[in-house]
């Protein structure tokens, strides 16, 4: 029996969620790092088979830029001399370029957003022919991408391939120098997809085969970077660096942008609204939604193309006006929370009261009529309905009619106003009122009448009101317009 206790409590303990022995290590705590001073680099060694074999290929690598390049030179984080190389700019963006098989030619694409000095960053770079795309993910998010659909220079020899600079060959002095600090970088001859680097910018990963250079920067001494991919291609250090450790990686939790797509915010039962999600890194699956007064308790949110952004669609469901709000949760790859307060705010408005008829009339005098007599009749009620029906009955049938909405277009309140509010027709002075014509006042947005249809004056004569109405043939004159 004891054995029986100890082999279960062995079970509870490894199936436990977020037991030690079956979380893999991660990238979050203190660790190591090589910091370049600005003239220091790492040698590595040709790579075999390099990305050109297949066409695709993948870097990345944690980044903390200590300066940020002083000249209209690049500062390199990764170079491969007539290859391909990932550099950063004055500007602080991320450049990517590959040279292109005997054209001679160099592809590029820059990030779209710019790294700030004294920062920790995950960085990757992807290219892939056959995906037709150049791609820059920063943080775990794509940030920016380039249709590129060439072969790649291929290059397998001992041609200079440096970490931190860049030269042309091996004999020749390094120039470009990167200043600052390196941790984890590893190199992929296929195209990592976007789950695949979100998944494992803070986690160590095993050796695999489509891996051909993995460099932790955890020796802490020494000129040698152990390399633990399969290949193990260690690298040399040179130049100027300093072997350094702290805990930077993700230590900060997610913020959030909340928005939808419902205006105004005031809403109705059976509506439907999308709210998103835009958190300020990629999360984990999957952040949940909470609407007050019942309408949604930590749902599960639906994933887009990004996992920064979470979208869900809410069909509003009360029988009592009330106003709700709304707020999210989640947890970053890192396992850090959202702790933040941001909210949206939504009116729900029912109307649980039954309209009421104001007025029935009909359109004659005399309550006797003849056959084939038309009559109008007119119910007006307190709001808008639908569905309105009218009984004709008589003493051998009754009879149920559709109703027509009506429309009542009051001329009085459409003709053109200044911005100002103030009527300039038919009353301007000066002014003659005997022809008009429609008009939509486009803008400016802060007119008054903005998007509405006006009547405005035109011409000169009397008080007579004559209505220009274009038509596919010429028409002199409209009789009978009131």
């Amino acid at each position: 029996m004891q054995k029986f206790y100890a082999a279960l409590l062995f079970g509870l303990l490894f199936f436990l969620p977020g037991n030690s022995l079956l979380a893999q290590e991660t990238i979050t705590s203190t660790g190591n790092y090589i910091d370049f001073s600005g003239s220091g680099f790492a040698a590595v060694p040709a790579i075999y088979p390099p990305p050109s074999t297949n066409n695709e290929l993948t870097f990345e690598s944690w980044v903390y830029i200590d300066n940020l390049p002083q000249d209209s030179d690049w500062d390199i984080l990764y170079y491969l001399t007539d290859g391909w190389g990932v550099y950063l700019q004055q500007n602080g963006k991320l450049g990517f370029r590959y040279r292109v098989a005997s054209a001679g030619n160099w592809p590029n694409l820059d990030s779209n957003t710019a790294l700030s000095t004294g920062e920790w960053y995950h960085i990757a770079v992807t290219y892939s022919k056959s995906g037709g795309a150049m791609k820059i993910y920063i943080n775990g998010v794509l940030d920016a991408s380039s249709g590129s659909s060439s072969n790649m220079t291929y290059i397998s020899d001992d041609r200079s391939n440096l970490i931190g600079a860049r030269r042309q060959n091996s004999s020749s002095s390094a120039y470009g120098h990167f200043d600052g600090r390196l941790k984890h970088l590893r190199i992929w001859n296929d195209e990592r997809s976007s789950f695949e680097i979100n998944d494992n910018k803070s986690k160590v990963v095993a050796a695999e085969t489509n891996l051909l250079r993995y460099y932790k920067f955890d020796e802490a001494q020494g000129s040698t970077v152990t390399d633990y991919s399969d290949y193990q291609k260690n690298a040399t250090l040179a130049g100027d660096y300093i072997w350094g450790s702290d805990a930077f990686i993700d230590t900060v939790s997610p913020t959030v942008t909340l928005t939808h797509n419902a205006s105004p915010t005031t809403v109705s039962n059976g509506d439907t609204v999308m709210v998103t999600a835009t958190f300020s890194e990629a999360m984990q699956a999957t952040p949940t939604i909470n609407i007050s007064g019942g309408q949604a308790t930590y749902v599960a949110m639906s994933a887009t193309a990004s996992s920064a952004i979470w979208t869900y669609n809410w069909t509003v469901s009360s029988t009592v006006s009330t106003e709700v709000s709304v707020t999210v949760s989640g947890t970053d790859l890192a396992g850090i929370a959202y702790s933040g307060t941001e909210s949206l705010t939504f009116s729900i408005a029912v109307d649980n009261d039954s309209p009421t008829l104001i007025s029935f009339e009909d359109s004659i005098d005399s309550v006797i009529i003849s056959p084939s007599q038309q009559i109008s009749i007119t119910a007006t009620f307190s709001e808008p309905v639908t569905n309105t029906q009218i009984i004709i009955q008589d003493s051998q049938s009754t009879t149920l009619y559709e109703m027509t909405p009506y429309i009542d277009f009051d001329f009085n309140n459409h003709w053109r106003q200044n911005s100002s509010g103030v009527v300039e027709e038919p009353n301007n002075s000066g002014g003659a009122e005997n022809l008009a014509y429609f008009g939509l006042i486009g803008g400016p947005s802060s007119h008054p009448q903005y998007n509405d249809l006006v009547i405005v004056d035109y011409g000169e004569g009397g008080d007579a009101l004559r209505l220009f109405v274009e038509t596919s043939e010429h028409i002199n004159q409209l009789a009978g317009m009131t």
